[in-house]
């Protein structure tokens, strides 16, 4: 029993973000320390490190939901950005469009007066 509940505790430990953060040598002390806890110490250690399992996981999920809304805004912004260069295009095809209009009814104009002075 004793050596199943070492064997969990050192999955945990191998496990747990927490401890791996640790330099190496502090890393090391650390499992030994926990290792050669009494039964009721190394129980204690699970339960900590378990918890720590659960809350990281409810980190992973937190961020996994704020990606996804990262994302989803990432998107819409794009697309807001697609829509308002198609808009800008249009508007310039507009504008040259008004001015090749301004322009021809200028040569029109011209040639209108051109014909009146030789008539």
């Amino acid at each position: 029993m004793y050596e199943e509940i070492k064997s969990q505790l050192a999955e945990l430990i191998d496990a747990s973000p927490a401890i791996n953060s640790l330099p190496a040598d502090a890393k090391a002390a650390r499992k030994k320390l926990m290792l050669s806890a009494d039964e009721e110490t190394m129980y204690k250690f699970i339960d900590v490190l378990e918890n720590e399992k659960v809350e990281m996981e409810k980190i992973d999920d937190e961020f996994a939901a704020e990606a996804e809304e990262i994302d989803a805004l990432l998107n819409e912004a794009t697309q807001l950005e697609k829509e308002a260069e198609r808009e800008i295009r249009k508007e310039e095809e507009e504008a040259e469009r008004a001015g090749d209009l301004a322009k021809a009814d200028a040569l029109l104009a011209e040639l209108d007066e051109i014909q009146e002075e030789s008539n």
